[in-house]
């Protein structure tokens, strides 16, 4: 039996547990850099530098037991430390699932010949729900003849089954990926941004009063750098769960986690001046999290 083995391999922290079991701990970038090979606590994390000079960072469950900051050593199946509180911490190695969409639908909500941005953007229902995976961007016809302007507004709900997820789990990670299918209209009347909001008040069973609802979803699941971009390529995209995001994943027995979708125009309120579409797809959508047992 080896004991006490701790190793950085590559971006990762391993070490073995007293019955000889090897484990791989996925640390956190901090961003920082040092020496290769180091290890220390700092703070209540325990930092580690991989063999490309990259610092991650791991955060332990507290264990309740208290000791002398700084110390590392593994018990039983664990890796186990003492933060700058003194407070013992446990690390587990994370666990890491995938859920595919239970429930998807957008909202469109159009008024042609005459309407205007502002009766559309605050209506309280959507005239028109689709199952269909795509979502065209708040337009209008550029150089319309008088009267025959074109205003759409899509907006977009998720739900996730994250019922497998413990109840006391700590998640330490989640993205939603979604796909960009394709945008029309030409520079610069296809740019724009599509992001992802928290909507746990959602409909599980969707209703066309949910358009107003999601006109109120401004919290951001994903920090402002992670949106889809609007574009001709046909990509999948991960977008990374902020703390708001994270915070509004359900968890435990019957866990339903909901998200909205929104283009930044509808979120700002801010008519577009011509034509422009945007075709991200909902089918294949899915949301990975990792979270510590």
């Amino acid at each position: 039996m080896t004991e006490r083995l701790l190793k950085i391999k590559g971006a990762q922290l391993y070490y073995k547990d007293y019955d000889d079991t090897a484990r791989l701990l996925d640390g956190v970038s901090t961003g920082g850099s040092g020496t290769a090979g180091k290890l220390k606590v700092k703070g209540t994390y325990l930092h580690y530098i991989d063999y490309n000079e990259d610092e991650y960072r791991l955060l332990g469950i507290l264990t309740g037991n208290a000791g002398i900051k700084g110390r590392i050593n593994i018990k039983g199946d664990y890796l186990l430390y003492v933060d700058y509180n003194e407070d013992e911490r446990k690390l587990f190695p994370p666990i890491t699932i995938e859920r595919n969409y239970i429930n998807y639908r957008f909202y469109n909500y159009s008024e042609p010949n005459g309407g205007s941005w502002a009766s559309v953007w605050g209506n309280a229902v959507s005239d028109f729900t689709m199952a269909a995976p795509w979502a065209m961007y708040s337009y209008r016809d550029s150089e319309p003849p008088p009267g025959d302007e074109y205003w759409s507004i899509l907006r977009g709900g998720l739900q996730f089954d994250t019922s497998d997820v413990p109840e006391d789990a700590t998640i330490i990670s989640a993205y939603i990926r979604i796909r960009k299918a394709f945008a029309v209209g030409g520079a610069p009347y296809n740019t724009g941004h599509f992001y992802i909001v928290n909507a746990p008040s959602l409909n599980e069973a969707y209703v066309p009063a949910d358009y107003a609802y999601l006109r109120t979803c401004t919290i951001l699941a994903c920090d402002d750098g992670e949106y889809v971009e609007f574009g001709m390529e046909s990509v999948y995209v991960n977008m990374t769960l902020n703390v708001a995001g994270i915070a509004n994943i359900l968890k435990g027995v019957g866990a339903v986690s909901k998200f909205g979708t929104r283009v930044d125009r509808d979120l700002d309120n801010d008519p577009p001046g011509s034509f422009g579409s945007c075709n991200p797809s909902l089918s294949d959508a899915l949301i990975s999290i990792t979270y510590l047992p």
